[in-house]
């Protein structure tokens, strides 16, 4: 089933969008008034000319295989998760560490399949997860590269310690991993291994407390183009669920 959207609906749909998944610099600049850099490390090497579009699919697709190998040959083929429009997944330490957030069900998974010192490893990962900070600039999700952590934590206020309090310093995110795995660690098995892992149930109002950060955007393009701000909420969560690090594996259609 398909169904037509008026022109104007369309493009600010495709507007709010582009704010969330950072598609096209020039676009956003233009629309809302914005200036910013790159923060896409293959930004740099898009196409200048049409004909070399096809290039670059090309090694998109040559990307991509090198890291679903990576992934597969740690956690099996039927155990690949990538980050997508509604979940974010960042793997770390060699790939023997994943963290995954489903922003649609409200819940953060991380585990590792490490041998030697699984709990070290774990606690490492759960650390870095709750401290990610909200720019994209730190953070590759195409590889195990790791993440500086500097900056506010992109899940502050939407996940809370064992004492209900948020976590924005090292010092409590070290405490609060340390609880998990006293108490809440879990294994399943995955290839021939063991998986140690966590989950972390975000805060009831999570995607509330992430649609107030597209507030300004939202209001520009709801001022442009003459539609409800609520319309313009609507479609972002519906396409993200608010997730600031969005991806689509889809290649666009020209």
């Amino acid at each position: 089933m398909s169904f037509f959207l008026p022109p104007k609906i369309c493009l600010v749909a495709f507007a709010s969008l582009v704010m969330l998944t950072g598609c096209t610099r020039e676009f956003i600049e233009g629309t809302i008034g914005v200036d910013y850099e790159t923060t896409n490390r293959f930004a740099k090497n898009l196409a200048p000319l049409p004909g070399q579009f096809v290039k670059d699919e090309a090694a998109f697709e040559r990307l991509v295989a090198s890291f679903t190998g990576n992934i597969e040959s740690h956690w099996g083929k039927n155990d690949v998760r990538v980050a997508g429009k509604r979940d974010y997944v960042k793997y770390t330490d060699n790939y023997l560490s994943r963290a995954s957030v489903d922003f649609e069900r409200g819940r953060i998974t991380i585990e590792t399949v490490a041998t030697t010192d699984p709990k070290s490893h774990l606690k490492q990962a759960i650390i870095t997860t709750l401290l990610t900070p909200e720019d994209p600039a730190h953070v590759d999700l195409y590889s195990d590269r790791g993440i500086t952590l500097e900056g506010q934590p992109f899940l502050l206020g939407q996940v809370v310690d064992q004492e209900g309090k948020d976590i924005t310093w090292e010092w409590r995110a070290n405490r609060f991993a340390d609880y998990l795995i006293d108490h809440r660690m879990k294994t399943r098995k995955v290839k021939f291994q063991k998986s140690f892992y966590v989950e972390i149930p975000l805060v009831r109002n999570h995607w509330s407390k992430r649609k107030y950060k597209y507030q300004q955007y939202v209001r520009a393009a709801s001022r442009k183009y003459g539609i409800s701000e609520d319309l313009i909420y609507a479609i972002i969560k519906t396409e993200s669920s608010f997730n600031p690090y969005a991806v689509s594996w889809l290649m666009p259609m020209v």
